[in-house]
């Protein structure tokens, strides 16, 4: 059986083929290729040569472009604490509704016994990257033992899966992943779709690895760098909650200070890869509560491992808690009740521009503040040190 990449590279080289064979026109090439084939240029895949000696468990339908192998999880708070372990994380699970994105962020691929690819979650998930498989119906979950089955066959916490989300099929054990070849005749191909396209085409990225593949693939900048995914690292996570939860402002002021170092660095990594490209950064913008654990064990860790009171986190997250985060505390909200937030970004955002060009680079910043429904979002209150709260007079 021909594997995906042999498919993909099979169909972009036979269209450029047949322009050289003069058997079609440039633009008849462009448009015979179907666009999704794109996205598995840039992706890990099973290596074709070790697939059959693998055993499959079970197919559900295809959630992802991505190929991922981890420890089974079947408690969605723990999934943060493999992944600090350095472990990678398959989160195995009945359904994505309601899910906590937070920890969503920290797993490597998910298995879905019921929902499709359109649910808000599972959108979340391709946009951050993970493999995914959706509506396995031959899964069955007992989450209370910590294990489930495919048909008959019984996976438990901790053992390994591979996921391959292009295919909707489960492999029990780790499988070698590979890069996907781009093809020789893909910079020819592209170079015709240069010369017929109507608009830009940029990249989604936010970390230099994917800035530099956007840049390779041809993108002609950013344009969507989403700030709160340069936050996933663990050490970078600790400041940004100490950072909401410290009242003290020489003390959330320093979390912050650390947070405006990493923000920098990265800035100045993408302002170099696509020079003289616009790059769109947005503000934080997940609800404030997606930062933080839920449940009773999970807040108890978390305290312990900033060496803050419970009490404290308890408190803290009961306000930040939202029955429908699309509507609470996030983007520009965040950005009212947390000034000096946004303030660190854009002072780290631009202080990494004016180095570059320093260097003889040419960014070209933009900053986008989002979920803005009235001119009032784009007062900012005085910052929090100043106020004396975290809540401004008006709130």
């Amino acid at each position: 059986e021909m594997c995906i990449r042999d498919r993909v590279n099979a169909e972009i080289k036979t269209a450029v083929d047949l322009v050289k064979e003069k058997t079609q026109t440039e633009l008849e090439a462009v448009k015979k290729v179907n666009a999704p084939v794109f996205n598995f240029l840039q992706r890990k895949i099973i290596d074709p040569n070790n697939k059959n000696t693998y055993k499959m468990l079970a197919k559900g339908f295809p959630g992802s472009m991505q190929t991922a192998s981890g420890h089974v999880v079947f408690d969605i708070d723990k999934i943060e604490a493999f992944h600090n372990k350095g472990k990678k994380v398959i989160f195995v699970t009945e359904s994505l509704y309601g899910q906590k994105y937070a920890a969503l962020r920290f797993a490597d691929g998910v298995i879905v016994q019921r929902g499709g690819a359109t649910s808000k979650n599972s959108i979340l998930l391709r946009d951050l990257g993970k493999a995914s498989v959706l509506s396995c119906y031959d899964l069955e979950i007992q989450a209370d033992l910590k294990s489930c089955t495919f048909a008959t066959h019984q996976i438990n916490e901790g053992d390994v899966l591979t996921v391959e989300g292009s295919t909707g099929e489960i492999y029990e054990a780790e499988i070698p992943l590979i890069d996907a070849e781009i093809p020789q005749e893909y910079e020819q191909l592209m170079s015709w779709v240069d010369s017929y396209k109507k608009m830009k085409v940029m990249a989604m990225a936010d970390n230099p690895k994917e800035f530099a593949l956007g840049k390779l693939l041809g993108a002609e900048g950013i344009g969507l760098c989403k700030t709160e995914q340069m936050l996933n690292d663990p050490v970078r996570m600790k400041h940004m909650r100490k950072a909401v939860l410290l009242d003290k402002p020489d003390e959330w002021k320093k979390e912050l200070d650390e947070l405006a170092h990493y923000h920098k660095e990265d800035f100045k990594a993408l302002f170099k890869i696509m020079n003289g490209l616009p790059c769109i950064f947005r503000i934080i913008d997940p609800p404030l509560n997606s930062f933080f654990p839920s449940d009773k064990e999970g807040q108890i860790k978390l305290a312990e491992e900033l060496n803050l009171p419970i009490e404290l986190i308890e408190k803290q997250y009961s306000k930040f808690a939202e029955y429908n985060p699309s509507l609470g505390l996030r983007g520009s909200r965040l950005a009212v009740m947390y000034p000096e937030l946004v303030s660190m970004q854009a002072k780290a955002l631009f202080m990494a521009a004016l180095e570059c060009i320093e260097e003889g680079f040419q960014p070209l910043p933009c900053l986008e503040l989002p979920m803005i429904s009235t001119c009032l979002l784009y007062t900012s209150p005085s910052p929090r040190d100043q106020r004396g709260s975290r809540m401004p007079s008006s709130a």
